[in-house]
């Protein structure tokens, strides 16, 4: 599909809400790319890739294996936030959560 199958029925707002569609539908590359992740994940994929760690967790042999496996994630393992951006983004994501009071 070329953007001229797209017609000329589209206001500058309709197609900014397009991308933004686009951008934001997590199993892109799109989304992907805009986010700095190695490859697009589905919200399916990564809850079954989840499930299965958190299976492997709870049946490993803690003898043999100390730590839980990791499948690994495309985001990047460490991020570039000071610990008093952590603390603000923390207390922020507090002040909006319903379970807050909790």
């Amino acid at each position: 599909m070329s953007l001229d199958d797209a017609g000329d029925g589209y206001t500058f707002g309709e197609a900014l809400d397009l991308v933004r569609e686009l951008v934001d539908e997590q199993g892109t590359r799109s989304h992907a790319s805009v986010r700095g992740w190695a490859y697009a994940l589905s919200t399916t994929n990564q809850t079954l890739q989840h499930l299965l760690e958190l299976y492997a967790a709870v049946h490993r042999d803690t003898n043999k294996q100390p730590k839980p496996m990791s499948l690994g994630w495309p985001w990047p393992e460490q991020a570039d936030v000071t610990e008093e951006e952590r603390d603000a983004l923390t207390q922020q994501l507090i002040a909006r959560s319903a379970l807050a009071d909790r």
